[in-house]
């Protein structure tokens, strides 16, 4: 005689602790993505394959609106955005809810010039004295970004 034992779907839920960030501070670049693990139970703990989670994210991120766990309960999702920042990835189960943290951050491979401002100039040319300018740098998407090398020439003379 074999005996098996199923989870009770009734009581699915996703339990504090099963939704976690496996992927973390991709690029805002709409490519790059995050990805967020959900595991769903029962009420007696017991895993819950193929089941149907649904998902939302805010900040403008990108993401599938359902997943379906796998044989073990759990089940993956992929996050996307053009916007650097936090993200909050929601999953939902039977009525329940749990959150998760996502970072997107700016993709300095696309860095441009959106500001140049002249902070001191009109400095003796003495090989002491120096100018200061301000720098503001966004990525394609506009997302500010910073700690970043720019070079700057100008004329001699």
């Amino acid at each position: 005689m074999t005996v098996s034992f199923r989870g009770d779907p009734a009581t699915a839920t996703i339990a504090e602790g099963d939704i976690a960030v496996t992927i973390n501070d991709a690029k805002a670049n709409g490519l790059d993505a995050n990805q967020v693990e959900v595991k769903v139970t029962d009420a007696s703990g017991n895993p819950l394959p193929f089941q149907s989670v649904t998902l939302s994210a805010d900040n403008g991120a990108l993401i599938n609106s359902t997943m379906t766990t796998g044989a073990d309960g759990k089940g993956r999702t992929i996050i996307s955005s053009l916007r650097a920042g936090t993200s909050r990835v929601t999953a939902s189960i039977n009525g329940n809810s749990l959150s998760a943290d996502v970072n997107f951050i700016a993709d300095a491979g696309s860095v441009r010039i959106r500001a140049l401002e002249v902070i001191r100039d009109g400095v003796i040319a003495d090989n002491v004295a120096t100018a200061e300018v301000r720098v503001s740098a966004t990525d394609i998407h506009n997302n500010p970004v910073s700690n970043q090398i720019v070079n700057l020439s100008a004329p001699a003379g």
